[in-house]
C-alpha cells in the first residue's frame, strides 16, 4: 500500500511476506524478499551493516528460505557473513551496484556452510552482487562449503588476501558434497591467491567464469579423497567457457580430475603454464580412466609453456579439438606442448606458433608417482608448427619424441627456427616411434636439420623445402649426430 515495514530499524517487529511480486528501486523479486535496509543497513560504505545484513539473513532461514535483498549501494562488512541453512538467497541490483566491502580482518567475506567443518549439505544462491575483500579475507572472499545444487551467478569477486572463491568438502564418507552446483558468469579479479578454487566437485557447471590479475592460478580444479585411501572425485562436470589472465601462477590447473567435458578455455599472459594437469596425491589410483574432453583451448603467451601433462598426472582416453599455443613473450626454454607418459589423448589440431623452446614435446612420464612410463596411444591430426625455437633454447625441436614415446599423426607442416647442431624439424630418440599417415612438410633454412631417428615412418608424401634444406636420417648405422 505504498508502506514500508521496519525501515531504519535495527530489529523489524514483523517481516513483509508478499504473495507474488515486489517492486522496489525498480527491481521487482518474487515473494519472501527481505530487504537488508528494512534491518537497519544503511549502504553508505561507511556504517557497519553487517549485523544488520546478517540479521536479514537470519531472518529468511528462520522463514525456512527466501530471497535477502541488498539495494544498490556499499555495505562495510566487519564482521562475516554467514549462510549455514538452506534455501537463502543474496541478491543485488548488479555487480557494480551493490557492493558488500569487508572490513578489518576476516577469514572470509560471505561462507555458505556449516563452520565448524560438520558434513551438512548447504543450497544457497548469490547474484547480482560484488563481493570486495579491501585486502582481508584470508581464507576466500567466497567461501563455501560442502555446496549442493548452489548458484553463483552474476558476481564480481575481487581484492581479497587469499583466493576469490573457493569451494570444498570434507573427507569423511565416500560421497562428495560438493554437487550439482551452478557456476556462471563470475568474474574473479586481483586477488591474493588463485581466482578461483574448486574441489571435490561433481555434476557441476562452470561457464563465463574470468580470472585476472590472481596473485596465484586463474583456476584450480581438483579431487578431494573420500575414504582416506584411494577413491577420488571431481568427476562429470562440464565447463562452457572461461578466460584466465594475467595471474602469477598457470590459467588452469587440473589435479586429478576427471570425467570433464569443456567448450573453450583461453589463457593469456598467465606466469605459470596454460593448462597444467598433475596429481598432487599420488594415491589417487580411482582416475584410471579419466575422460577429459576439451573442445578448444588456446594459450597466448603464457611464461612457462601451453599445455603441460606431466608432473605424477595419469592422463588417459581424452580428447581435444583443437589446441593453439602462441608466443613469442615467454621463458626461453618454454614448451609449446609438453606431454609425459600419459596415454590414448588425441588432439584433431595443433598450431604452434613463436614458441621460444621445442614446439611439441613427448616424453616418459610417472603417473601417480610410479615407474617411468611413455606416451602411448598418441594420435593427433593436423600439426602445424611454425616460427618456434630460439638460440638461447636448450632444445629448439619443431617435433621431439623421446623416452619409448610413440605417436601418430596425420599431417605436418614444420618451419621453425634455430633447427640447427643438435635440434630438428622431427626428432626421434632411438626408442621412440612416430608415424606419419598423411603428407609432411618441412621448410628448413640453409644448414637446418630435418630428421633424426630411426622410427621415422611416412605414410604419406615427405616435402623438404628451403634455400638449401639438409635431411639428416639417424638409422642404426648412424651415429652423429646425437638425439639430444
Amino acid at each position: 500500500n505504498g508502506g514500508s515495514v521496519g525501515i531504519g530499524t535495527a530489529t523489524p517487529n514483523e517481516v513483509l511476506t508478499v504473495q507474488g511480486n515486489i517492486s522496489a528501486s525498480g527491481s521487482v523479486y518474487s515473494s519472501d524478499v527481505i530487504n537488508v535496509k528494512a534491518y537497519g543497513a544503511v549502504g553508505d560504505g561507511t556504517t557497519d551493516d553487517s549485523s544488520a545484513i546478517q540479521a536479514a539473513i537470519d531472518a529468511a532461514e528462520a522463514l525456512g528460505g527466501g530471497t535477502v535483498w541488498v539495494p544498490a549501494g556499499t555495505y562495510k562488512v566487519a564482521t562475516r557473513l554467514v549462510i549455514n541453512t538452506t534455501n537463502v538467497a543474496i541478491v543485488g541490483d548488479g555487480r557494480h551496484q551493490s557492493i558488500l566491502k569487508a572490513s578489518g580482518t576476516l577469514t572470509s567475506l560471505l561462507h555458505i556452510g556449516m563452520t565448524d567443518g560438520s558434513r551438512t549439505a548447504m543450497q544457497a544462491e548469490v547474484k547480482n552482487i560484488q563481493l570486495h575483500g579491501n585486502g582481508t579475507c584470508t581464507d576466500a572472499v567466497l567461501n563455501l562449503w560442502c555446496p549442493y545444487q548452489c548458484v553463483i551467478q552474476h558476481v564480481y569477486i575481487t581484492d581479497g588476501a587469499a583466493s576469490g572463491l573457493e569451494s570444498d568438502t570434507n573427507t569423511s564418507t565416500i560421497n562428495t558434497l560438493a554437487w550439482s552446483n551452478r557456476y556462471l558468469d563470475i568474474q574473479s579479479r586481483s586477488n591474493g591467491g588463485k581466482g578461483f578454487y574448486f574441489k571435490g566437485e561433481k555434476d557441476t557447471q562452470f561457464d563465463n567464469l574470468h580470472a585476472d590479475n590472481n596473485t596465484g592460478d586463474g583456476f584450480y580444479f581438483g579431487a578431494v579423497s573420500l575414504n582416506s585411501g584411494a577413491l577420488f572425485e571431481t568427476t562429470t562436470c562440464t565447463i562452457g567457457s572461461c578466460l584466465s589472465r594475467n595471474n602469477t601462477g598457470s590459467g588452469f590447473v587440473m589435479d586429478g580430475i576427471e570425467k570433464y567435458a569443456i567448450g573453450e578455455l583461453e589463457s593469456t599472459i598467465n606466469g605459470g603454464y596454460g593448462l597444467k594437469f598433475l596429481t598432487s596425491d599420488t594415491n589417487d589410483t580411482s582416475i584410471a580412466l579419466n575422460s577429459f574432453q576439451c573442445s578448444s583451448f588456446i594459450s597466448r603467451n603464457d611464461s612457462l609453456g601451453g599445455l603441460r601433462m606431466a608432473d605424477n598426472s595419469q592422463v588417459m582416453s581424452s580428447h581435444f579439438g583443437s589446441v593453439v599455443v602462441r608466443g613469442p613473450t615467454m621463458n626461453t626454454d618454454a614448451i609449446g606442448i609438453y606431454l609425459a607418459g600419459v596415454d590414448a589423448v588425441s588432439i584433431s589440431s595443433i598450431y604452434i606458433v613463436s614458441v621460444p623452446g621445442t614446439a611439441l614435446y613427448l616424453d616418459n612420464g610417472t603417473p601417480l608417482g610410479g615407474s617411468s612410463t611413455p606416451c602411448t596411444n598418441m594420435n593427433f591430426g593436423m600439426v602445424y608448427l611454425n616460427s618456434n625455437g630460439h638460440t638461447s633454447a636448450t632444445t629448439s625441436h619443431g617435433l621431439s619424441i623421446l623416452g619409448t614415446s610413440e605417436v601418430n599423426v596425420g599431417t605436418l607442416i614444420s618451419n621453425n627456427l634455430y633447427t640447427t647442431g643438435s635440434d630438428y624439424e622431427i626428432n626421434a630418440a632411438s626408442t621412440g616411434d612416430v608415424r606419419f599417415s598423411g603428407g609432411v612438410t618441412l621448410v628448413s633454412s640453409s644448414g637446418e636439420n630435418s630428421i633424426n631417428g630411426p622410427k621415422v615412418n611416412f605414410g604419406g608424401a615427405l616435402s623438404l623445402e628451403g634455400s638449401t634444406p639438409a635431411m639428416y636420417l639417424r638409422d642404426g648405422g648412424t651415429t652423429t649426430p646425437p638425439v639430444s
